[in-house]
């Protein structure tokens, strides 16, 4: 089997270690090989880069191995380490490995002919552009609890606007959240702040007419507070989501513009 790399490392990725094989030589003659381990903290990151770098060992295969390999790769590849990042599953599917040196021996083997197949790392802006994706999901999630504890709590105390309106938390809605929180629970008080269009204003205020306690308008006002942290939150991610995308696209076009100008 054709040898493409003739100095490699292979890395087998743990939470808190990695195990790392370094495997040198021609294809011609009996390879060198080299292990370590490493701790998986940022200066350790640091050091056993250096220390392949020092070996002139540039590339470097491991696992995808759920979100650990992303610590290594935000380390190394500024360093001008190039990583080949390999799908756990596949790798995984051979027998007679029984250690973690052992995996990164074969790691590095497989790396060292050439049969592993890069996995899709996305470029730089796209990792941040996800992850501020799955933070504004996770708020989403949130949020969407919160209303639902609200709407309970508006049950508990008999308030009927949710069967006259089709969202709760609209204009209206959230007026009459607030004036809850602060501890209003006329029926009367309650329905002045009603804007949208209704069929009858008497359905409001029949609707509003309740049993609420202090300690109903007291977790209320709790939970409201939560819901609008929550969506200044998802705001605040929009426009830094919209910043990325602004600021990419211009650099793009930018380019596009420059490359059609005449030499």
């Amino acid at each position: 089997m054709e040898v493409f790399k003739t100095r490699v490392a292979g890395v087998d990725v743990h939470k808190d270690i990695l195990a790392i094989t370094v495997v040198i030589g021609e294809p011609e003659s009996q390879p060198e090989v080299y292990q370590f381990s490493c701790l998986t903290f940022t200066d350790d990151l640091m050091k056993a880069g250096l220390k392949l770098k020092e070996m002139n060992v540039l590339d470097v295969a491991m696992e995808s191995t759920g979100v650990y390999w992303k610590p290594i790769y935000n380390v190394w590849a500024p360093m001008g380490i190039r990583i080949t990042l390999g799908q756990a599953a596949h790798m995984k599917n051979v027998p007679g490995r029984k250690t973690d040196m052992g995996d990164s021996r074969w790691i590095a083997e497989l790396h060292r002919f050439g049969l592993i197949k890069q996995s899709y790392i996305p470029e730089d802006i796209f990792q941040r552009m996800r992850l501020l994706s799955r933070h504004r999901t996770n708020l989403v999630d949130d949020l969407s609890r919160v209303k639902n504890r609200i709407q309970r709590i508006l049950e508990d105390g008999n308030i009927k606007y949710g069967s006259i309106v089709s969202d709760v938390f609209g204009v209206s809605g959230l007026k009459i959240l607030d004036l809850i929180a602060e501890g209003v629970t006329d029926a009367g008080a309650l329905t002045s702040a009603v804007t949208t269009k209704i069929k009858r204003k008497e359905e409001a205020q029949k609707a509003l007419t309740n049993s609420l306690t202090k300690d109903h308008c007291f977790v209320i006002k709790r939970l409201m507070t939560q819901f609008y942290e929550i969506k200044d939150h998802m705001r605040e991610i929009e426009n830094l989501s919209s910043f990325f995308l602004t600021g990419q696209l211009t650099q793009k076009f930018s380019v596009r513009i420059s490359s059609d100008l005449p030499c």
